[in-house]
């Protein structure tokens, strides 16, 4: 229903991500496995379509819906590393924890 929705992110918006990929990459660091993308960029659209939030930060490039891989770890873990993380003051954002992913926006 909503294939062919979404787009690249446009280039001004590029710099934007990245402040949550380093937020990522600290996690990776500490869990020491694969990190898989679920949702990153949505356009005005996709975003609608989707069911997303009329404000997501995902429309302005600045967060990502993801999972770790290969671990026994689950979305609250890696929710709590981040916080652990943001509390050290490595980035500031938010921190989302669902059943099946974490959501991060910086």
């Amino acid at each position: 229903m909503c294939n062919g929705l979404n787009a690249l992110p446009p280039r001004d918006l590029w710099p934007n991500i990245v402040p949550t990929v380093r937020a990522l990459e600290l996690l990776q660091e500490e869990v020491e496995a694969p990190i898989s993308l679920v949702s990153i960029y949505r356009s005005p659209a996709y975003n609608s379509c989707v069911g997303g939030h009329s404000q997501s930060s995902h429309m302005r490039f600045e967060a990502v819906d993801f999972v770790v891989v290969g671990t026994d770890t689950k979305p609250s873990d890696w929710a709590a590393i981040l916080r652990d993380r943001r509390r050290d003051g490595n980035f500031e954002g938010g921190i989302g924890a669902y059943n099946s992913f974490v959501n991060l926006d910086s």
